[in-house]
């Protein structure tokens, strides 16, 4: 509405305002209805432009036709929108301009959904700084969650808190809900993973205090700000035991986002969902709500959504492999895609250096006693430690546990390349 009343005042084709103006509208758009995002026809990305324009505006409005298409789960599309815009930075403005750090977080976060891990780095690069300076919420969002899940795949999850901690710390600052329940959310995923269930419920419930009663009307971003907090909520609640109540929030939470034509945010949705239900022991509901989020996942090349889960996700899709003909509707190839990413070198990156020393010791034959001795542990603190290196490496035994071990030694350090 702001934006219209300020194009209605017709400000100078190219200029600043009219192009901030329309960035802002196309914003808006891209959160409102499906049809309202639909009914938007972006020029094609080499047009748009006009004579002596600043950079940042012609980036910035690309990037919300970007936006749009990512709001809408068209990923592809999305894509081609970021990766103009980062070309069009780099050319007018330089590599560590504003400009270019303001695509880079929503075109490095959808390579890093693809997989293409030496690409997203490559994206992010040395541009933290300028991005926490001067990106706006959903760029800086993505640019930091990305981050942490670069860190957290590289076994460095001192790093990737860290990451979080700086995160969280502009979003309060700002009062970035958006961002914070991203983060928070994040921070729940890592603490879960870890165990550590009471600092993670500690995350959640300050985070369900910052959530506005009444929900905002029309929604508008909180859709996006509300799915963080759910996802990390139901987290919680599978880790708990609840799993049964988490699927019910999720199944509710993924229709209300696929009603709102949200389609990766619902695919993540029932992705949780499937997890949760298999806790339940309900594998046909936990493959049913699996095979709906491939559906839309084989089409927009999603990856890392169902990799970074872990193997109850990685046992779903095995079984959905062995039994093609369940769920038809899901291509062969496309499993094949997913198991063959989720192998045994992503299985290792999601160990942590403590988890490795332990899986280590076991390569060595060691005791859990000795396993604790050498590593100055509590042999329960080795104990809960092996619980969860068998979840990571989808494996149900120690025996197996070492079978993994000595059959995929760890690579050795490379030599430094200066002091």
């Amino acid at each position: 509405s702001l934006a219209g009343e300020v194009l209605a005042m017709a400000p100078a084709k190219g200029s600043w305002v009219q192009r901030i103006a329309e960035t802002a509208q196309l914003f808006g758009l891209g959160y409102a209805t499906p049809a309202a995002r639909r009914a938007v026809h972006p020029p094609p990305c080499a047009g748009g432009a006009t004579a002596g324009e600043p950079a940042y505006t012609t980036v910035y409005r690309e990037c919300m036709f970007g936006l749009g298409a990512l709001v809408d789960g068209r990923l592809y599309a999305a894509d081609s929108r970021f990766d103009h815009a980062l070309r069009t930075a780099e050319l007018r403005a330089g590599h560590d301009s504003a400009a270019a750090a303001l695509p880079a977080g929503y075109l490095a976060a959808i390579h890093y959904e693809w997989n293409e891990i030496a690409r997203s780095e490559a994206i992010l690069g040395d541009r933290l700084g300028t991005a926490i300076e001067t990106a706006p919420v959903g760029s800086l969002t993505r640019f930091c969650l990305t981050a942490t899940r670069l860190a957290a795949l590289r076994g460095d999850l001192d790093g990737a808190y860290r990451m979080l901690e700086r995160a969280s710390a502009v979003a309060h600052d700002r009062d970035w809900l958006r961002m914070l329940a991203a983060c928070e959310g994040e921070r729940v995923r890592l603490l879960i993973a870890e165990n550590a269930l009471a600092r993670a419920s500690r995350v959640v419930q300050a985070l369900a205090a910052r959530l506005p009663d009444p929900p905002p009307e029309p929604a508008g971003t909180y859709t996006e700000t509300r799915s963080h907090f759910l996802a990390a909520h139901c987290r919680l609640l599978i880790a708990r035991g609840d799993g049964r109540e988490a699927a019910a929030v999720l199944d509710a939470a993924a229709r209300r986002l696929a009603a709102d034509g949200m389609a990766y945010f619902a695919a993540r949705a029932r992705i949780l969902q499937a997890i949760a239900l298999d806790g339940e022991g309900d594998q046909a509901g936990a493959l049913a709500a699996l095979a709906t989020a491939l559906r839309y996942a084989q089409h927009n090349g999603l990856i890392r959504s169902f990799v970074d889960e872990g193997a109850r996700v990685l046992s779903l899709l095995q079984t959905l492999r062995a039994n093609p003909d369940a769920h038809p509707e899901v291509t062969t190839g496309y499993l094949d895609d997913l198991l063959a990413a989720a192998g045994p070198s992503s299985a290792a990156a999601r160990l942590s250096a403590r988890e490795q020393d332990i899986l280590a010791g076991l390569a060595r034959g060691l005791s859990n006693k000795e396993i604790a001795r050498t590593l100055q542990l509590a042999p329960e603190t080795v104990k809960w430690h092996l619980k969860n290196i068998f979840l990571k490496l989808g494996v149900t035994s120690r025996l197996q546990a070492v079978h993994w071990a000595r059959s995929h030694p760890p690579a050795p350090a490379a030599a430094s390349a200066g002091p």
